[in-house]
């Protein structure tokens, strides 16, 4: 009787054929995890909160996931900055960054008054009070960095941002150091930071975290 080769045995094939398909599903995994690591490192930012400039929003030691990008960050969004080039800021080290609100872009008009903020938005003409129900504290005029003067009033020029930070009275924002340029946003934070805990994001908001939190440690 002529022997089987030993790879062409049908019984011996049967018995690995369950433990190559777990093999491959397992080497599949690692390939998926490895290129959801990649794209996930590179499209994210992960931000410990130092401080109290904007609570009660966000608070001290508050661990943020943003978005890494700049072009598309809108007014009212929730930005992390780089300051590292601006003198006030620069006793905290080498690398500084910043969160603020952005309140207002180029071409819009911002004015303080009576602890409040109003804004003239670009290609209007009508002033109006931006509503702030995440704002604490009265919005009153600091001391510029530059002259010690409480200026009141601001007219962004071209790539110009504005931001505040939602704990009026401590914060050091662009009442303190002026208009911040666009270029120098690194990221915006994401929306499911602050999910309503009795909403449907409160069940998918702490996976994402989980996979986040994941990648983080990994990278």
């Amino acid at each position: 009787m002529i022997e089987r080769p030993e790879l062409l045995d049908p019984r011996k094939q049967k018995k690995s054929g369950p433990l190559w398909t777990l093999l491959y599903v397992f080497i599949g995994l690692i390939i998926a995890f490895l290129v959801g690591l990649l794209l996930t490192t590179s499209r994210y930012l992960n931000v410990e909160v130092s401080g109290a400039s904007m609570e009660d929003t966000i608070h001290d030691g508050d661990d943020l996931y943003a978005v890494k990008y700049h072009g598309n960050a809108e007014r009212g969004d929730i930005i992390v900055i780089d300051v590292s080039d601006i003198k006030h800021f620069q006793s905290k080290g080498d690398e500084v960054y910043i969160i603020k609100r952005l309140i207002a872009t180029e071409g819009d008009t911002v004015r303080l008054k009576d602890g409040a903020v109003y804004i003239t938005y670009a290609g209007t003409d009508e002033e109006i009070l931006l509503e702030e129900p995440y704002a604490k504290g009265e919005t009153d005029p600091r001391p510029h960095i530059n002259d010690g003067e409480f200026i009141t009033e601001w007219t962004l020029e071209e790539g110009e941002i504005f931001v505040l930070g939602d704990n009026r009275e401590v914060s050091d924002d662009s009442r303190v150091v002026g208009p911040l340029q666009r270029d120098h946003i690194i990221g915006v934070v994401l929306d499911w930071n602050f999910v309503d805990p009795r909403g449907w994001d409160a069940f998918s908001s702490p996976f994402i975290r989980f996979y986040l939190d994941i990648v983080r440690f990994f990278s």
